[in-house]
């Protein structure tokens, strides 16, 4: 069962769920039961037959080999409102990862969940949450005419105010003290050569929730560039954080799904991604298939309804993904 445990063995792998609409092999569907049957039995064996010290070492080894599992938010301007939808169905069922990572629209539901315990959450996720907040400092019109005079639509201080008056001057380490989730935000740097950050109780720990979801949101020229904000543990002040850089934009620019830097950073392996960019649709597309969605040609079995259709739609989409990447 030790060694069962094990990242690697190929169960995992998406092209053994690629054959059918559902499931896999039976013979993977099999081990995997078996696996799961012999892990509850170490769980539940009794004290002098296997101790609680082993028992720890075990379910530790097999958290480390197969790693954390993560939502990641997207971007997607208010239509990043629907990750509000993703994250209570997680929650309803019971499989909210730790681990929440926002980009952008996103950075504000990820921010939102994880500075909230399980029955503030239950009861903040209602039909009425889209009005928790409003950025914009009028009407539509005069925003138009503020991005042409002044360069951007929402004033950085009515956008600050707005955003806390929801999260306060939390931090990011009081988030994760307060709730046991980990909160991730991305920003990308002004400069030119700048590269993203993610922002999280490790790598800034100080740093003001609310002051990183606006930078994280910060899409000329809806909004200018934002300074991080940090709170001192000691006096509560609150001040620009410079240890970074200056100032910061859209993470989305750089790494709408930082995959890499959470996988070094908290070991995770499995994302659960909430995308609402409709515009990168044709780039998700394999013509191998995917996991529950198998190609149209049966591997040595003839051809599926449909095939010339998929035929053309493969072409055009490797087509562009060929010219614009």
């Amino acid at each position: 069962v030790y060694n069962s445990n094990l990242k690697g063995l190929g169960i995992d792998s998406e092209a053994v769920y690629s054959e059918t609409y559902y499931g896999t092999k039976d013979l993977i569907e099999e081990f995997v039961e078996v696996i799961v049957e012999a892990t509850k039995v170490i769980h539940d064996a009794p004290e002098h037959e296997l101790s609680d010290k082993s028992k720890l070492e075990f379910f530790l080894h097999a958290e480390r080999s197969y790693g954390r599992m993560a939502v990641c938010l997207s971007s997607g301007a208010m239509m990043a409102n629907y990750h509000f939808g993703t994250v209570k169905g997680l929650a309803s069922c019971q499989l909210l990862p730790e681990v929440i990572s926002g980009t952008s629209g996103g950075a504000f539901v990820a921010a939102f969940v994880c500075t909230r315990s399980n029955e503030e959450l239950q009861e903040a996720l209602n039909p009425n949450l889209w009005r928790l907040v409003d950025v914009m400092d009028g009407p539509l019109w005069k925003g138009l005419i503020r991005a042409v005079f002044r360069g951007h639509m929402v004033r950085t201080s009515h956008a600050a105010n707005a955003l806390r008056g929801v999260f306060s001057d939390i931090t990011f380490k009081e988030a994760h003290e307060r709730t046991g989730r980990i909160l991730c935000i991305t920003a990308t740097s002004s400069n030119k050569f700048g590269d993203a950050i993610l922002l999280n109780y490790i790598t800034a720990p100080n740093v003001t929730v609310w002051s990183a979801v606006l930078a994280s949101s910060a899409v000329p020229p809806v909004l200018e560039p934002m300074q991080l904000y940090t709170k001192n543990p000691k006096t509560k002040e609150v001040e620009p954080f410079r240890d970074f850089g200056i100032c910061w934009t859209d993470g989305a620019f750089r790494k709408d799904v930082p995959r890499k830097q959470l996988s070094e950073t908290f070991n995770v392996n499995y994302l659960v991604v909430s995308q609402m960019n409709p515009h990168i649709v044709p780039f998700f597309f394999d013509y191998r298939g995917s996991s529950g969605s198998p190609p149209k040609r049966l591997r040595g079995s003839g051809y599926r309804g449909g095939f010339i259709l998929s035929s053309l739609e493969a072409l055009i989409r490797l087509e562009m993904i060929k010219m614009l990447t």
